[in-house]
């Protein structure tokens, strides 16, 4: 059974690398060149550990280099993978000790045969660490335990908190925990292993879905997409969970101006942000006249709409909105992007009353001067598409209530 030491790696002269990581007894420690290192050169790293078993090409590395000055983590990833002749079949999110990071899987040629890859790209504070693992493609399986181990052990001394965003574009797959699959203590034997797809297959699945996820990011959400019951009754007044959120004074239900039953919406017009706009089927709506509420109770989900001074525009006040919330959320992950032509800033992992939640605010021009329309929703990892094709809904059906139209 093989036995760890933990290290700390602490580079000469580069305090801010500083970092620890386990290391199996018995291996060999390669000492690394003292040489100068020339960062602008996009594919070179300061090595920090280059470790190898007394048994065969088998090394687990750790470097780090200064994080690129654009993209996103998983563009880094692929660029680096294609300098070293690196064939791609797995590049998803993952997490090590909690701060976000991007595992990067795939094989190569050598001399002795194919080599098997896998290794972690993080960067946090504008520092792009890789923790990688290399063995042949013949012995991985009985090497990849012991990978684990150590992919899964890495830390920075300290956490500045990221800079860049690790994938190109949102998924809905929960990103791999490393630290937690590390210090898993037993494993199925090999007969209870699940058969995984092929290579192949793995990469035509995930371009599969690349694709449809593209078409149906192209598609603009429809009420009744997002509608949750067939009639309009969660606006009723009456309804027994407004007549509560009445009775303990959280806000009324706004005024239902029509009922469009074959797309499955209401359109409706809150006071509190001087709109009107459609709501799906089965989602509650209270209006206190400081913000828009609406929820659906199955699902959890939260999308509040309101009205702030935004002087310097929307871009900068959602700047100040995400710096106001990583001040107290270094574990969060923020990524900047757009929705139907609306800036907006997505949030993954943020501590909600104690509870890890996903949020998104999306900003646009109000129909008063000098304020934006805000939008916040709120769900969890599992409930966050459809969270946002409902705000989505109802963001683009915004009017003011003194448009012309038909509703």
């Amino acid at each position: 059974m093989t036995t760890f030491t933990s290290l700390h790696l602490v580079p000469d002269g580069r305090a801010m690398l500083s970092c620890t990581c386990l290391f199996p007894d018995g291996w060999m420690q390669v000492p690394t060149p003292d040489e100068a290192y020339d960062f602008d050169n996009p594919g070179v790293f300061l090595p920090l550990l280059v470790g190898m078993a007394p048994y065969g090409a088998v090394v687990f590395t750790v470097a780090a280099r200064p994080a690129f000055g654009d993209g996103t983590v998983q563009d880094w990833a692929e660029f680096l993978a294609a300098q070293n002749n690196l064939r791609l079949e797995t590049v998803r999110e993952a997490r090590l000790n909690r701060l976000p990071c991007v595992l990067v899987e795939g094989t190569m040629d050598a001399e002795m045969g194919v080599m098997r890859s896998r290794s972690v790209f993080l960067e946090d504070g504008q520092r792009l660490y890789n923790i990688g693992a290399l063995a042949p493609e013949a012995i991985w399986d009985s090497v990849r335990v012991v990978f684990d181990r150590l992919l899964g052990s890495f830390a920075p001394d300290e956490v500045h908190g990221p800079t860049a965003a690790p994938l190109r574009q949102m998924t809905s797959d929960p990103a791999i925990d490393l630290t937690a699959l590390a210090t898993t203590e037993t494993r199925p034997a090999a007969e209870e292993v699940r058969a995984e797809p092929a290579p192949a297959e793995v990469a035509d699945a995930t371009a599969s879905a690349t694709e449809e996820e593209r078409a149906a990011n192209d598609t603009p959400a429809k009420a009744a997409d997002v509608a949750i019951a067939d009639d309009a009754a969660t606006l009723d007044p009456e309804h027994i969970i407004n007549v509560r959120l009445r009775d303990v004074g959280a806000g009324l239900v706004p005024r239902v101006l029509n009922v469009v039953e074959r797309e499955r919406y209401a359109v409706v017009g809150a006071a509190a942000i001087a709109s009107l706009f459609h709501v799906p089927f089965g989602w509650h709506v209270i209006d206190d006249g400081r913000r828009t509420l609406i929820f659906d109770v199955p699902g959890g989900v939260q999308i509040s709409l309101n009205l702030r001074s935004a002087p310097d525009g929307v871009y900068a006040l959602l700047t100040a909105i995400g710096d106001e919330l990583a001040s107290t959320n270094p574990q969060a992950l923020f990524l900047k992007m757009e929705l139907r032509g609306m800036p907006c800033l997505a949030i993954r992992d943020l501590d909600v009353d104690g509870e890890q939640l996903d949020q998104a605010y999306l900003a646009r021009e109000a129909y008063r001067g000098g304020l934006a329309l805000v939008c916040r929703v709120t769900a969890t990892r599992e409930d966050m598409t459809r969270a946002m094709n409902a705000a989505e809904v109802m963001l683009m059906s915004m009017q003011s209530p003194h448009a012309d139209g038909d509703h």
